[in-house]
């Protein structure tokens, strides 16, 4: 049996005169081509605000889009790459100089765990999507209020570039720089600044400030146990949800160093002090790493320790050149 559809000329029991049908294949085809229009005039807006990011980022201007297959809400879509193909050809004739290339064939439930892949590798694309729920996800998270212990000459460039980057529900941040080695009450903020001679005199509150995640900049400072500094950060940490460690050199003499970093981020990941002398250095008490290169693949591996160079991270800066500076040698004065 066929509906009855209403036509021009009345009844169509067959539905062949198709007044209602063909109104709404009509309709149909106007939002698919509405649909078309906004996706092209969004993939557009998004590569305009990319090609910012990859020229400053790159000296050519080649921009990387990572893209997933089919549909984020599970919908059929037959023609998802060519409407990005047709739009990246518009973009490229409009931005002359620009070249688009993106990364297909991920699919929508795998795109989340290799875009995450990408950003610790530091090979993320210049322009990618990221789900709700991973906005949600971050959103969640609970890493603030948090506390950042940089020495004390960095406490102001700190404050500038936090209140520069990080937005928080849509507005700047709310800085507060502590001051002075006498405890006091806190006003509310989103981040706290305190540098690393502050510490030993807020040893005994560090465990109760409000704050869920900590960042020591440069941890380096925190290579030997046995200090009042070490002591207060390690108290901080063991309270703390998140601890992470930054530095271009986490140790400066020996390898056996990074037993007391590492266990300010993670006590005792590396066992205690005569397990891991025993199993990484030179003897047992000994402080010499005997393969340093075999420890620090083994942080990497586990998720303890993440490197970057500078040719992954500052890619448009030149190479390194050597200039040799030939000064004047008087025998009789040295």
């Amino acid at each position: 049996q066929h509906p009855v559809q209403t036509g021009p000329a009345g009844p169509d029991p067959a539905g062949h005169l198709g007044g209602a049908v063909r109104r709404s294949e009509s309709g149909a085809g106007r939002m698919m081509r509405r649909y078309k229009t906004w996706l092209t005039a969004f993939l557009a807006a998004v590569l305009l605000l990319g090609m910012g990011t990859a020229c400053g980022r790159r000296n050519s201007a080649t921009l990387t889009v990572g893209v997933y297959s089919g549909s984020y809400w599970g919908t059929p879509t037959g023609d998802c790459y060519q409407i990005l193909d047709e739009t990246i050809a518009g973009f490229e004739v409009e931005h002359p100089g620009v070249n688009v290339e993106y990364v297909s064939g991920i699919s929508t439930d795998a795109y989340s765990e290799w875009l995450a892949q990408q950003i610790l590798k530091g090979t993320e694309p210049d322009v990618y999507f990221v789900f709700p729920e991973n906005f949600n996800l971050l959103a969640s998270s609970g890493a603030l209020p948090a506390l950042i212990i940089p020495p004390a000459h960095l406490t102001r460039n700190w404050m500038e570039e936090t209140a520069r980057f990080l937005r928080v529900e849509g507005r700047e941040p709310r800085i507060h720089i502590i001051r002075g080695l006498t405890p006091y009450d806190l006003p509310e903020a989103d981040v706290y600044i305190m540098h690393y001679l502050l510490l030993r005199g807020w040893k005994e509150v560090l465990p109760g400030l409000p704050v869920r995640c900590v960042i020591f900049d440069e941890v380096q400072e925190l290579r030997h146990s046995g200090t009042e500094k070490y002591s207060a950060a390690s108290l901080l940490s063991e309270h703390c949800d998140r601890v992470i460690g930054l530095s271009g050199t986490p140790i400066y003499n020996v390898g056996g160093e990074i037993w007391n970093v590492i266990n300010i981020l993670d006590f005792h990941f590396l066992g205690d002090w005569e397990s891991f002398s025993r199993e990484w250095c030179c003897g047992y008490g000994n402080a010499i790493v005997a393969r340093p290169e075999v420890l620090g693949a083994y942080l990497r591996r586990e998720g303890m320790m993440l490197r970057r160079t500078k040719q992954e991270v500052l890619r448009q800066l030149p190479p390194k050149r050597r200039l040799v500076q030939e000064l004047d040698w008087n025998d009789r004065v040295y």
